[in-house]
């Protein structure tokens, strides 16, 4: 799920000014080419503005707008149906010109302990083996990586707080039944910076470290399922999935 990059509209100025936030451009095209180039499910915000619905806050996208979280749940549930566990990548976008990502899994080094309530966003064997592995292939092609220095999706109303301890005995049904489903799920926020996002060869190369990293993603096991979010049906052959909010 990526929570930016939906329509901007015409009347609002591009950035953040007055209380307005930026919303990300190309992040959807960008989610829709990762789902087909891993065989991934995707949902995909392309229409709703983060002035509007902040599909990335919780109570924001319950309120405002279920049926994307009802959508998430659906997804989850299908690919939980098949496999053991599922990967969720978030893919949002990062206004900085230097071609890198900021790698939120709930905590940041230094300051949190990964162990510290409510926990990470995904397990420790994911942390080791996937998110390695990903971290790996984006430092090949020469993308920077950093782990939660701007992003660390820790924040209560982040939604990759679905995917740790923080919601499980929420008092909304549709908030607790995706943080049931989020036990079983290893969440990665990714934050990619500008030449990342849009149409040209760092494009290319980010979609590539994507694809390199899908066996370390997927723990090598065939029963596992990656979960990013944008909108193709899902690949009978891979039970993956990508997601863009707005």
């Amino acid at each position: 799920m990526a929570p930016h990059g939906g329509r901007r509209d015409p009347g609002r100025r591009p950035w953040s000014d007055g209380g307005l936030r930026t919303n990300d451009l190309h992040t959807a095209e960008l989610t829709r080419q990762l789902a087909v180039a891993t065989g991934a499910a995707a949902l995909v915000n392309a229409d709703v503005d983060r002035n509007d619905v902040d599909l990335n806050r919780i109570s924001t996208a319950h309120d405002g707008a279920p049926r994307f979280l009802e959508t998430l749940a659906e997804l989850l549930e299908a690919a939980l149906a098949r496999c053991e566990r599922a990967v969720v990548l978030a893919i949002h976008g990062w206004n900085v010109v230097q071609p890198s990502v900021d790698v939120g899994i709930g905590y940041r080094p230094g300051r949190h302990a990964p162990s510290a309530p409510p926990g990470p966003t995904a397990s420790a064997e994911f942390l080791r083996g996937g998110l390695t592995g990903l971290c790996a292939t984006l430092a090949a092609r020469g993308i920077g990586v950093s782990l939660g220095a701007r992003y660390p999706a820790r924040a209560p109303e982040n939604l990759l707080q679905l995917f740790s301890e923080r919601h499980t005995a929420d008092a909304r049904p549709l908030v607790q039944r995706l943080a049931q489903l989020g036990r079983r799920c290893d969440g990665v926020q990714l934050e990619l910076a500008v030449p990342l996002r849009w149409p040209g060869p760092w494009r290319t190369r980010m979609i590539a470290s994507v694809v390199d990293a899908l066996p370390a993603l997927l723990g090598r096991r065939p029963e596992a399922a990656l979960m990013p979010a944008a909108r193709p049906e899902p690949a009978p052959g891979t039970g993956m999935s990508v997601s863009a909010a707005q």
